[in-house]
């Protein structure tokens, strides 16, 4: 399942049209950063794996020869006895095992994995920066796909009249002139049409980019349905903000704070091991041997530092009050992401009461073109009177879909201000 998923996002798709939501999911697995959690996570694991050594036994060797200026002497009556060397020289090998630390290899341990937890949020954090880059490049593609959609309408009606018009010049009903005025605006049209077109493969190339696939110049782009997405969660919205991802990574930070207190804390406690040594040297234990002997000892180890200045509490503290900025950090993006969300929602409002205004003003605008037309074929008024009728349902109809598109893209940007991935496709 997890191959077939992998093949599904990672080979470039036969694009004759694409979807927003395939935008974010292709980019976000073309991103450079997308081992990046698989990475980090076995480099934590590698250094647990040293963390949890601290309970193996602990082998060493120690060696050293050195000279000495003086040593021991000891006299009694009537006996000899010969002093130690001078020249001494030893060789050991050490093992000590840890018996109790206090917590302190599980504290090491809990704050790497805490770490792990924060550095994984971070990318996701970084990642989830690429959902607004492909929205802003898939909009202005879609943007522009609407108007050239409503500028070839343009055309195709400017084409039809001004085939008319010219038949009218033949039969000498109508003036030159009109044939004149009707071609010239058609002609600015086809000079916008052409513009435009030039700024969506524009936009289209940035795309390609995007995704790390070539999509073809005709590829059709559909917007997404996200009016009941949004109306589900519109009402719920500020409860909805911690989605986002950087809350999941301040918590990550508080916990990994919290782990480093803990940790702190553990420094100071005792630890208990057992050890044993055993070698060969120039004396060995016994100081008054010339020669050179094996020995061995042992037995076990407390260590403890009863007083370190509060160290420990001070460090505390500090991450304390550390913690403390991580929580008015994560109060500041909440109130920041509520004013967007709030903005975001005005704007959702606005657009949709607006568009009865759009349908009200295109039927206006239509039967004013209409009656241009039919006075045109009557030659109750000039071609230039009716192109600019036309030309003023053109601009409502371009209006009306732009309008359409704005509504799509604050939806989206409201889904994602709240970190609620987007639709697959249309509804």
């Amino acid at each position: 399942m997890i191959l077939l998923a992998a093949t599904l996002l990672f080979a470039p798709m036969p694009q004759d049209s694409v979807t927003l939501a395939w935008v974010h999911a292709r980019a976000e697995a073309v991103d450079p950063r997308r081992g990046q959690s698989d990475q980090l996570a076995a480099a934590s694991e590698q250094r647990t794996a040293v963390l949890r050594n601290a309970r193996l036994p602990q082998l060493a060797i120690r060696a050293q020869a050195t000279h000495q200026s003086d040593v021991t002497r000891v006299q009694l009556p009537g006996a000899n006895i010969t002093p130690p060397p001078r020249d001494r020289w030893q060789a050991v090998l050490q093992a000590e095992q840890l018996l109790f630390d206090g917590g302190l290899v599980d504290g090491r341990v809990a704050l790497e994995s805490a770490r792990l937890v924060e550095q994984q949020a971070g990318v996701r954090v970084a990642r989830y920066a690429l959902r607004g880059e492909a929205e802003a490049a898939f909009f202005g593609a879609w943007l522009l796909q609407e108007r050239l959609a409503e500028l070839d309408a343009v055309t195709d009606d400017l084409a039809s009249r001004l085939g008319e018009v010219r038949a009218r010049v033949r039969e000498g009903i109508a003036l030159p002139r009109d044939t004149a005025a009707i071609e010239a605006e058609r002609l600015t049209v086809m000079r916008r049409r052409a513009e435009a077109d030039a700024q969506r493969q524009a936009a289209i190339a940035v795309l390609s980019r995007l995704t790390d696939t070539t999509l073809a110049a005709s590829v059709r782009l559909v917007g997404p349905v996200l009016s009941g997405a949004v109306d589900a969660v519109a009402t719920s919205a500020l409860d909805t903000l911690r989605h986002r991802p950087e809350f999941a990574q301040l918590r990550a930070t508080q916990e990994r704070l919290a782990r480093e207190a803990a940790l702190a804390a553990a420094e100071n406690r005792p630890t208990l091991s057992a050890f044993a040594e055993g070698g060969v040297g120039r004396p060995g234990l016994n100081q008054f041997e010339s020669d050179p002997a094996a020995f061995w000892q042992g037995g076990v180890r407390v260590t403890w530092r009863p007083w370190t200045w509060r160290s420990a509490e001070r460090s505390a503290g500090a991450l304390r009050l550390q913690g403390e900025v991580v929580a008015a950090d994560a109060l500041a993006l909440a109130a920041r992401l509520s004013r967007a969300v709030e903005a975001d929602l005005a704007m959702i409002r606005h657009l949709r009461e607006g568009f009865a205004d759009d349908a009200r003003l295109i039927t206006l605008r239509a039967e004013i073109e209409q009656a241009a037309q039919a006075e045109l074929a009557e030659g109750i008024i000039t071609a230039a009177r009716y192109v600019e009728a036309r030309t003023d349902l053109a601009e409502a109809r371009l209006a009306e879909r732009r309008h359409r598109a704005e509504l799509v893209r604050a939806e989206a940007a409201f889904l994602t201000t709240l970190g609620i991935a987007l639709p697959a496709a249309r509804e």
